[in-house]
């Protein structure tokens, strides 16, 4: 096999997009790994990710990052979208997959979405995604998979029990990066769909794993790639900040016990 051949197969893999991803999170500056493992909340077995961006902490209280799913194909992607698709949801809690003392942390002191650094970041509550499928599909849909996958490896990552047992505050990211046409599709009031072509969009995607699990999807295309990553970035900046407060509070409380 010549030199040119093996090139022609890895450039028809999906090699080239996750090495793309995890250079532009890499400059964004996160830690990242490529085929990192997580352990699947479900089957209790270990998977792969594409790749894991980690916001770098020398303390290790707070566990912020972002999960990559990478999905390289020929064939259009298309975000289903409604004027009422996040209405009733809490959109802090779909902002990433958290764990409840993440939740907890960010709304005590009495604090309201509005004070928090990470409102700028939310999803508004209405219209919005609520699925991902592709175009041209045939039985079962990759949207759904690649969905599935993202959250539940989100949900992986926060599950994993802390060194040293401390109460760690840990939330990560879902994102899908493409390198296919991607679409936004709308039902319109006179019963017509509105399909408009877009380089990003988000759904909520929602599953039981075990127990049920939701979240915002970010669906970027590999143009968009180095927005997506510095837009991770804020949202993990100002996650730090809002949980700031409670880590200061953790390590007074075991400064006073050691007095």
């Amino acid at each position: 096999m010549s030199r040119e051949q093996v090139l022609k197969w890895l450039n028809e893999t999906g090699f080239p997009l996750e090495m793309a991803a995890a250079a532009a999170f890499r400059r964004a500056g996160f830690d990242v790994q490529q085929s990192a493992t997580y352990v699947d909340p479900q089957s209790q077995k270990g998977r792969e990710i594409d790749v894991l961006a980690s916001d770098p902490d020398l303390i290790g209280f707070i566990d912020l990052s972002v999960v990559v799913e990478c999905k390289s194909s020929s064939k259009p992607w298309v975000v289903l979208t409604s004027n009422d698709a996040i209405a009733g949801y809490n959109c802090l809690r779909t902002r990433a997959v958290m764990s409840e003392r993440v939740f907890d942390a960010l709304i005590s002191h009495k604090r309201t979405v509005k004070d928090l650094e990470v409102d700028q970041y939310l999803h508004p509550g209405g219209r919005g995604g609520y699925g991902l499928r592709q175009a041209f599909a045939k039985d079962v849909d990759p949207g759904y998979g690649a969905a599935m996958s993202v959250v539940s490896a989100c949900k992986g990552i926060i599950s994993v029990t802390p060194a040293g047992g401390w109460p760690t505050l840990m939330a990560s990211i879902p994102m899908i990066v493409i390198d296919a046409p991607l679409f936004e599709c709308e039902l319109q009031p006179d019963g017509s769909l509105k399909v408009v072509e877009v380089e990003s969009s988000e759904f909520l995607f929602s599953a039981h794993i075990p127990e049920k699990t939701a979240s915002i999807v970010r669906v970027v295309h590999r143009s968009r790639l180095e927005a997506a990553a510095k837009w991770a970035r804020s949202v993990v900046d100002a996650l730090r900040k809002d949980l700031k407060p409670k880590e200061d509070e953790f390590f007074a409380s075991m400064s006073n016990r050691k007095e």
